[in-house]
């Protein structure tokens, strides 16, 4: 069957002309979607579309095809929820004392939008004290526009200030400044005040008093006075007119176009324009920047967290990126221009919320119960993580249980999306470890730590095996073996007799016999009639399923017979076995130990760890890999002989797994591992051993079915994108531990592969020419050490196979391809979860080089993309050729 492919097209209208181009949209151009940094195609076939703005509305064309037929496609229109947005700047009103003041402001968004006059952080009221002044009117414009207005009339110099036009939706709000000026009277131009200090031959000091009641009316002193010469020629012309400015104040105006956006889940990018130039009274050197959750403010707990930044003012405007902050949390975020004097007045606080991430902490409360009716299941029950830790909207839960027996393979997950989960088909009577994670749209949260419950005991199987021999011609000896299945704890074994002769059933017996007892001698049978047995087990819940049936006859003559039953056996390294080897017979048979077609001898000929026991037992001690083989018990007298044998398997540690490095980006490390021989026993977990440069060991416990872990580390995002502020250090210093990590990895294969050359050399036994030897060496070397260079993809696990695969810049050396294991790290001093606030800082501001305009082009995120180097391509070459040249001496 041909595999599937699922292929994205947009077909996007201008929102000028909606209505026209909806309806054409449908049949209209399609053009193929590209992946992007904001537009994403999952695996699953889903296409995830972030930051999306109103120019990215439209209708989208899915097309599944799978080479076999012509493709299906559904139709998928996207609309795009504006709020508020005023697209013209903020602007300054200037009147007369006593004249009427008109403020208008043009806001965009989709209706119905409500308007609101804000000063001094309080709403404008018609029924206040001056409310008789004041009139508010507004009025839509098209089809997503609407124009307001606050008029005052009579206006006094109080009435200057700053007022602020806020608009809202159901979707958000916005706000613009509108700076009102009330011009009065001059107050400094009475010449009686106006007199001279001091004068001299070349210079005059003048003076005089400043009557104006609100500084804030007079924002400079302009000294006005001619200046000429006179000689025989006459009188020159005046000097220039001298201009002389006051000196500055705080800024009266905050900073303007206050914008703040989510860039990961625990920063934000804030972006602002400086104050009106009339309103900063002076040069502005820095700005304030201070956040707070927004729930703090609204429970009236907490104050601002200000960091100082340094800067110019330009026009163009700054941008900050604040981190560390609380996963999936609204913070509230003010602005304030600083110049010589000191700061100003606080902008209106926005409101911006980090993205979502996966849990930082674990399911609580976790329960299980296992259900008397049903033996095979158990009921798990649990809580939600702590609210301040689910870092988003919990969308499941994952539970992975696993059994704690090496005989069973019970490994396994199940998702739901409530917090109780019925875990069926399960074994009887057998311990489970359990653990629970929470998931949000992001991904996978952290598991809990294991609780471990058991499933509810029932009747037993059926004894694994049952055999009678004659022990003497008027008794038989039966031994059997316990339920490999015993579902709970065996109490007692239930021995059925019965006596035949021919087909006819002469008599019924059933003898109970205690838990610890795997035989039971029958005496006072009679000599050539045949007797049948069976066996069951029982436990408390009751008496389980019989064994084979067996048959045998009681003669005079006793052959030699073992009651012991062979079989598996393993044991751990270095521990000790003993081999059990009951006989019966008449005359005493002769008993012999053979390790495979060698007799075994106990004693100092044997061996130091070798011994036969007075019963007849082969006692091993200090078992090594080396004794793993068949043991063989072989009785024998003159009327006849047995045998069994034991397949002994010595478990020893597994050996070391061979790492490898599948791939590295500028962020992540992932590492693949696989084991060549597990010592015997099933693997019980992984200890991952890692070590920062000049840092301390560090060690994580990982499941035997781990996959897909990752290293990750920090990169730098674009410089455009940040401030020089209290992040800068941080990231650089986990920079300097990337390259670090990479080469110990790098150093670490090298040297495990120069040994396995090593050892292919001591194994082959010849000695060639030096010249021979050295080319032989150097292209074995060169076979075994071939080298890739990583893919920098983030959430693929896939070594890379050809040459549009691989990144330049990040050469790893790899052992041959083979099944791996992975394992995937997150470094949580990297990521941290909810830190506490910085401290205040003084950091320098990067002028933002983009454009002001509240919205921007998505093709623009196409030059984010890294460009391709032509080296990559030469470096595969080669190792292909390499490969080809080393299969050519081969043949």
């Amino acid at each position: 069957m041909s595999m599937g492919k699922i292929n994205w097209y947009s077909s996007l209208y201008e929102l000028s002309n909606k209505s026209k181009h909806i309806s054409d949209g449908k049949s209209g151009d399609y053009e193929e979607i590209m992946e992007r940094s904001s537009t994403k195609l999952l695996s699953n076939g889903s296409l995830f579309l972030q930051n999306i703005k109103e120019d990215r509305e439209g209708y989208y064309l899915c097309q599944a095809s799978n080479g076999i037929g012509n493709p299906i496609g559904k139709l998928v229109q996207v609309k795009v929820n504006s709020p508020p947005y005023f697209s013209a700047p903020s602007h300054i009103v200037s009147v007369k004392k006593g004249e009427t003041a008109k403020l208008q402001c043009s806001v965009s968004g989709d209706l119905p939008i409500q308007i609101q006059w804000i000063r001094a952080g309080s709403t404008l009221d018609l029924n206040s004290p001056n409310g008789y002044r004041l009139s508010m009117k507004q009025e839509s414009v098209g089809e997503d526009g609407v124009k307001a207005e606050l008029t005052i009339s009579g206006t006094e110099p109080g009435d200057g200030g700053a007022y602020f036009c806020q608009a809202s939706n159901v979707y958000g709000k916005d706000q613009q400044l509108v700076q009102l000026l009330v011009q009065g009277k001059l107050l400094c131009q009475a010449s009686s005040d106006l007199k001279t200090v001091l004068v001299t031959s070349r210079a005059i000091n003048v003076q005089w008093h400043h009557a104006s009641v609100n500084s804030a009316e007079v924002s400079h002193f302009i000294v006005q006075h001619k200046a000429g010469s006179d000689g025989r020629a006459g009188r020159s012309l005046p000097s220039e007119p001298l201009v002389v400015i006051t000196e500055p104040q705080q800024p009266a105006g905050p900073p303007l176009n206050v914008v703040a956006r989510a860039v990961s889940s625990t920063q934000l990018l804030v972006t602002w324009s400086p104050p009106v130039q009339e309103l900063r009274n002076g040069d502005v050197q820095g700005y304030n920047l201070g956040f707070i959750e927004t729930s703090s403010v609204n429970s009236g707990a907490g104050a601002y967290n200000m960091t100082g930044l340094v800067g110019d003012g330009a026009e163009e405007g700054a941008e900050y990126l604040i981190t560390d902050l609380a996963k999936f949390t609204r913070y509230s975020i003010v602005v304030q221009a600083v110049n010589q004097v000191g700061p100003g007045p606080l902008s209106e606080p926005v409101t911006a919320q980090t993205l979502e991430d996966v849990p930082s902490w674990p399911p609580e409360d976790i329960r299980c119960v296992a259900p008397s009716s049903s033996p095979h299941s158990l009921q798990v029950s649990w809580k939600p993580p702590p609210i301040q830790h689910c870092n988003g909207i919990l969308q499941a839960y994952k539970l992975q249980y696993d059994s704690q027996d090496e005989g069973f393979d019970d490994f396994d997950a199940k998702k739901t999306s409530s917090l109780t989960l019925l875990l069926s088909n399960l074994h009887k009577y057998t311990n489970y470890s359990i653990q629970v994670l929470a998931m949000t749209r992001v991904g996978e949260g952290v598991y809990s730590e294991p609780i471990y419950c058991q499933t509810s005991e029932d009747a037993p199987g059926s004894p694994e095996d049952i055999k009678a021999v004659v022990s003497s011609p008027e008794s038989l000896l039966v031994t059997w073996l316990a339920p490999k299945e015993p579902n709970g704890v065996i109490t007692k074994y239930n021995l059925y007799t019965r006596t035949m002769t021919g087909r006819e059933e002469l008599a019924h017996k059933k003898t109970s016999l205690m838990s610890q007892h795997l035989s039971y001698e029958v005496k006072n049978l009679n000599e050539h009639v045949e007797y049948q047995f069976w066996i069951t087990a029982s436990t408390k819940v009751g008496e389980g399923q019989s064994s084979k049936v067996i048959s045998q006859i009681p003669t005079s003559r006793v052959p030699a017979k073992i009651s012991s039953f062979g079989g598996l056996v393993r044991r751990p390294w270095r521990s000790t076995v003993s081999l059990s080897c009951l006989m019966v017979g008449l005359p005493l048979p002769r008993r012999t130990w053979l390790r495979g077609d060698s007799v075994v001898v106990g004693g100092v000929g044997g061996g130091r760890n070798i011994q036969i026991g007075e019963g007849g037992d082969l006692i091993i001690g200090n078992l090594q890999a080396s004794e793993s083989d068949n043991y063989t018990c072989l009785v024998e007298n003159n009327m006849g002989s047995d045998k069994i044998t034991y397949v002994l398997l010595v478990q020893v540690v597994p050996s070391a797994p061979i790492l490898y490095v599948a791939s590295a980006t500028s962020s992540s490390i992932l590492l693949h591992w696989r084991v060549a021989d597990d010592g015997g026993s099933p693997i019980s977990g992984y200890l991952l051993s890692y070590k920062k440069s000049n840092g301390d060991l560090q060690q994580s416990v990982l499941h035997r079915k781990t996959v897909n872990y990752e290293l990750k580390v920090s990169s730098l995002p674009p410089p455009d994108s940040i401030m020089r502020g209290r992040i800068s250090s941080a990231l650089l210093l986990e920079l300097k531990f990337l390259l670090p990590a990479v080469g110990v990895l790098i150093l670490l294969l090298s040297v495990i592969v120069a040994l396995c050359a090593i050892c292919r050399r001591l194994r082959s036994g010849r000695r060639r020419a030096k010249e021979t030897e050295d080319n032989e060496q150097n292209l074995e070397a060169q076979r075994e050490r071939y080298y890739a260079t990583m893919q920098k993809v983030p959430l693929h696990d896939k070594i890379p196979e050809t040459s549009e695969e691989i990144s330049p810049y990040a050469t790893f050396q790899l052992e041959p391809p083979a099944l791996l294991h992975s394992f995937r790290y997150q470094d949580d001093s990297v990521m941290p979860g909810c830190a506490s606030t910085p401290p205040m800082s003084m950091s320098k501001i990067r002028r933002r080089r983009r454009s002001s305009g509240r919205k921007t082009d998505v093709d623009s995120e196409d030059s984010e993309e890294s460009d391709h180097d032509p080296l990559t391509s030469s470096r595969t070459e080669s190792s292909n050729h390499l490969d080809k040249k080393h299969h050519d001496n081969s043949k």
